[in-house]
C-alpha cells in the first residue's frame, strides 16, 4: 500500500501543476469512493498519504473535505438515485475520519458530525442493505470510534437497539444487530467462541 500511495503521489504531483488541478485531484477520488465503497477504504488511505500536499496554496485536505461535505449536503439525493452511492459515502467518511489527520496529528473533528449522522441514519427508516452496511462499517471502525466520541457512539448503539426490538427486523439483519450489540458491550473485541456462535447462527440464514 505505502508504494502504491507514493506512485500515486507522483503521479499526483506530475498531474496537478495548479491548486485547481489538485481540486480535480480530490473531486475524482471522492466520486471514485462514492462509485465503489470497497475502493473507499483504499480511497481513504491515499487521501491520508496525500493530506499534506500543497499546490499553489491549496491544500489537499481542504480540498478532500470539502468534496465531502458536497456530498453529504447531498446525501438525500443519493439515498433516492444511487444506494451504492451512498453506502460508499458512508464507507468513505468513516475511513477517512479514521486514518487521517491534520498536520498537528489529530483527528480531523470537521467529520464526526457527517460521520455520526450517517450511520445513525442507516439504522433509521432504512433498508436491509443500509443496516447490513452500517453493522459492516461499526464492527471495522467501532471501537476507534467509541474512542473519539462515546457520547455520539451512544446514540448510535441506541438506534441498533431500537432497530433490534422493531418487529419489522427481520430475523437475519436482528442476529447481525445482536452480535454487534454484544461487540459494543464488550468493548468491541468477542472472544473465538462467541465469533463461532454468530457465524453459525447468521451462516442459517
Amino acid at each position: 500500500m505505502d508504494e502504491d500511495a507514493t506512485q500515486v503521489m507522483n503521479m499526483v504531483e506530475n498531474y496537478a501543476d495548479t491548486g485547481k488541478q489538485l481540486e480535480d485531484v480530490a473531486d475524482s477520488l471522492c466520486k471514485l469512493a462514492l462509485d465503489n465503497f470497497i475502493f473507499g477504504m483504499e480511497a481513504a488511505n491515499l487521501c491520508s498519504k496525500m493530506a499534506n500536499l500543497e499546490i499553489e496554496q491549496v491544500k489537499f485536505r481542504y480540498s478532500i473535505l470539502k468534496s465531502l461535505q458536497a456530498q453529504f449536503v447531498n446525501r438525500e439525493t443519493l439515498k433516492k438515485d444511487n444506494t451504492n452511492s451512498w453506502l460508499g459515502l458512508v464507507t468513505f467518511l468513516v475511513e477517512l475520519f479514521s486514518v487521517m489527520r491534520t498536520q498537528n496529528g489529530e483527528i480531523l473533528k470537521a467529520l464526526v458530525k457527517p460521520v455520526f449522522v450517517c450511520l445513525t441514519e442507516l439504522l433509521g427508516n432504512s433498508t436491509e442493505d443500509e443496516v447490513e452496511h452500517c453493522i459492516h462499517e461499526l464492527k471495522r471502525r467501532g471501537r476507534f470510534l467509541q474512542e473519539q466520541d462515546g457520547c455520539n457512539m451512544d446514540k448510535v448503539i441506541l438506534c441498533l437497539r431500537e432497530r433490534l426490538v422493531d418487529p419489522e427486523t427481520s430475523t437475519y439483519v436482528r442476529c447481525l444487530l445482536l452480535e454487534v450489540f454484544e461487540m459494543s458491550a464488550k468493548g468491541w473485541a468477542l472472544d473465538d467462541d462467541t465469533k463461532a456462535f454468530y457465524k453459525d447462527i447468521i451462516t442459517r440464514y
